[in-house]
């Protein structure tokens, strides 16, 4: 039987039912407010779940008791605990390791490495905007020195978050790749792309206000699931957005597909990024 999903318009609640019609049920009843859900009520919102699509379906086999009902919750998307009424099961499986984090010598760094990005913003070579992207960088600058002066201090000032983030994934051995700046004016933005076939990538907020700016969006990798569930009508979260503050970093697999939204304030955005492969 197909499973089905919906989701709460509290990102803390996901409701699983053993069927698409109960599935689109359940989304009616949360659209519309028609039951209050409390953390600590599994069972009543089985049984009204239950009591609503039975007496709302067109024929008798589509009617659902309480038991053919699973709450759980999960946080960033990702299902963390699940209280099982009966057995049927949602399994938590293949997870996928971001972290996210504050840089504790952010206050040390931040002034510093602005002043050099401010140098660089100076070569032409900084702006080549182009269809995905419009945002001054030095990530065509290769290798040369001039475009590398604070990559000893970032790397210093973030050191302590990559090892452990290393501790968390298992591995104890780390190959830095190139790092570059990415620097957001007014509409300045990044579109859609990947860092892929490097292992990790890393977005250090080096200048963000979150009254302001928003942060790195991830697209859901299952894009077959999501067609899937979209053909049926079933809601199915597309995207995920951490929230960010100034001093962040975040890490995550480098074939996540992501992208930065434009700025629509006058005030810049600037993040450092860079790549690196680990071994266990």
């Amino acid at each position: 039987m197909d499973l089905g999903v919906a989701v709460h318009e509290n990102p803390d609640l996901l409701i699983c039912a053993v069927s698409v019609t109960a599935a689109i049920a359940i989304q009616r009843i949360v659209e519309r407010k028609r039951y209050a859900v409390r953390n600590d009520d599994t069972t009543g919102v089985c049984s009204f779940v239950a009591s609503y699509v039975s007496s709302n379906c067109a024929t008798p086999h589509q009617r659902l008791l309480p038991r053919d009902i699973a709450i759980g919750y999960h946080t960033h998307c990702v299902v963390s605990h699940l209280n099982t009424l009966s057995l049927k099961m949602l399994h938590k499986i293949f997870d996928l390791p971001i972290y996210l984090n504050p840089v504790a010598a952010h206050g040390e760094t931040k002034d510093s490495v602005l002043k050099e990005i401010e140098k660089l913003k100076e070569d032409p070579r900084s702006y080549n905007p182009s269809g995905n992207e419009r945002v001054y960088s030095d990530y065509l600058f290769g290798d040369e020195p001039k475009a590398r002066k604070y990559k000893d201090e970032v790397i210093d000032s973030v050191k302590p978050n990559i090892e452990e983030f290393m501790g968390l994934v298992g591995a104890n051995q780390l190959d830095f790749g190139q790092i570059w700046f990415q620097r957001y004016e007014t509409h300045s933005f990044h579109g859609v792309h990947n860092h892929w076939p490097s292992f990790f990538s890393v977005v250090y907020y080096l200048e963000f206000d979150p009254n302001e700016h928003r942060g790195t969006v991830f697209a859901n990798p299952n894009r077959l699931q999501i067609d899937l569930y979209r053909a049926r009508n079933i809601k199915l979260p597309v995207a995920f957005a951490p929230d960010i503050k100034e001093g962040d970093i975040l890490i995550f697999p480098s074939f996540l597909d992501h992208y930065a939204p434009m700025n629509v304030s006058d005030k810049p955005r600037t993040i450092i990024s860079f790549n690196f492969d680990l071994t266990g």
